[in-house]
Protein backbone atom coordinates (compact mmCIF):
# COMPACT_ATOMS: atom_id res chain seq x y z
CA UNK A 1 0.00 0.00 0.00
CA UNK A 2 1.30 3.43 -0.59
CA UNK A 3 1.57 5.97 2.03
CA UNK A 4 -0.08 8.75 -0.23
CA UNK A 5 -3.23 6.39 0.71
CA UNK A 6 -2.46 6.81 4.31
CA UNK A 7 -3.04 10.85 3.99
CA UNK A 8 -5.37 12.09 6.16
CA UNK A 9 -5.77 9.08 8.04
CA UNK A 10 -5.38 8.66 12.17
CA UNK A 11 -3.98 5.51 14.10
CA UNK A 12 -5.27 5.30 17.57
CA UNK A 13 -2.56 3.06 19.62
CA UNK A 14 -3.07 1.34 22.80
CA UNK A 15 -0.56 2.84 25.64
CA UNK A 16 -0.44 2.05 28.92
CA UNK A 17 2.47 -0.49 29.54
CA UNK A 18 4.35 -0.50 32.80
CA UNK A 19 7.58 0.62 30.99
CA UNK A 20 7.27 3.82 29.22
CA UNK A 21 9.86 2.56 26.42
CA UNK A 22 7.77 -0.06 25.48
CA UNK A 23 4.94 2.59 24.52
CA UNK A 24 7.61 4.61 22.94
CA UNK A 25 9.36 1.69 20.46
CA UNK A 26 5.82 0.41 19.37
CA UNK A 27 4.85 4.15 18.64
CA UNK A 28 8.17 4.92 17.08
CA UNK A 29 7.79 1.87 15.03
CA UNK A 30 4.34 2.61 13.50
CA UNK A 31 5.48 6.43 12.81
CA UNK A 32 8.42 4.81 11.40
CA UNK A 33 5.78 2.34 8.76
CA UNK A 34 3.00 4.80 8.47
CA UNK A 35 5.65 8.12 7.79
CA UNK A 36 4.67 11.49 8.92
CA UNK A 37 1.30 12.12 7.32
CA UNK A 38 -0.59 10.14 9.72
CA UNK A 39 -1.58 11.12 12.36
CA UNK A 40 -0.85 9.25 16.07
CA UNK A 41 -3.39 9.50 18.83
CA UNK A 42 -3.12 7.13 21.89
CA UNK A 43 -5.30 5.48 24.59
CA UNK A 44 -4.04 4.72 27.84
CA UNK A 45 -7.73 2.97 28.81
CA UNK A 46 -7.60 4.25 32.17
CA UNK A 47 -4.24 3.23 33.41
CA UNK A 48 -2.60 5.86 34.95
CA UNK A 49 -2.94 8.87 37.33
CA UNK A 50 -2.55 12.70 36.54
CA UNK A 51 1.19 12.71 37.32
CA UNK A 52 1.96 9.50 35.40
CA UNK A 53 0.17 10.80 32.15
CA UNK A 54 2.54 14.47 32.54
CA UNK A 55 5.39 11.73 32.90
CA UNK A 56 4.55 9.57 30.21
CA UNK A 57 3.49 12.40 27.61
CA UNK A 58 6.99 14.11 28.44
CA UNK A 59 8.61 10.56 27.50
CA UNK A 60 7.09 10.66 24.87
CA UNK A 61 7.77 13.92 23.78
CA UNK A 62 11.27 13.52 24.45
CA UNK A 63 11.07 10.25 22.41
CA UNK A 64 9.92 12.35 19.10
CA UNK A 65 6.84 11.16 19.56
CA UNK A 66 4.10 13.77 18.68
CA UNK A 67 0.55 12.74 19.73
CA UNK A 68 -2.64 14.56 18.47
CA UNK A 69 -4.45 13.29 21.76
CA UNK A 70 -4.47 10.72 24.22
CA UNK A 71 -7.54 9.54 24.98
CA UNK A 72 -8.66 8.42 29.04
CA UNK A 73 -5.87 8.52 30.47
CA UNK A 74 -6.97 8.69 33.65
CA UNK A 75 -10.76 7.64 35.40
CA UNK A 76 -13.23 10.21 34.78
CA UNK A 77 -14.04 10.67 38.21
CA UNK A 78 -10.48 12.37 38.88
CA UNK A 79 -11.52 15.82 38.43
CA UNK A 80 -8.60 17.22 39.75
CA UNK A 81 -6.39 15.06 38.31
CA UNK A 82 -8.21 16.17 34.67
CA UNK A 83 -7.87 20.03 36.32
CA UNK A 84 -3.95 19.72 36.48
CA UNK A 85 -3.64 17.98 33.17
CA UNK A 86 -5.65 20.95 31.54
CA UNK A 87 -2.82 23.69 33.56
CA UNK A 88 -0.10 21.67 32.54
CA UNK A 89 -1.30 20.85 28.71
CA UNK A 90 -1.87 25.18 28.50
CA UNK A 91 1.92 25.67 29.30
Amino acid sequence: MSRDVLKNWTIKVKVGADDPARDIARLALIRETVGPEVELTADANIAWDAKTTLERLEAFDAGGIKLAYIEDPIPADQLEGYCLLAREASR
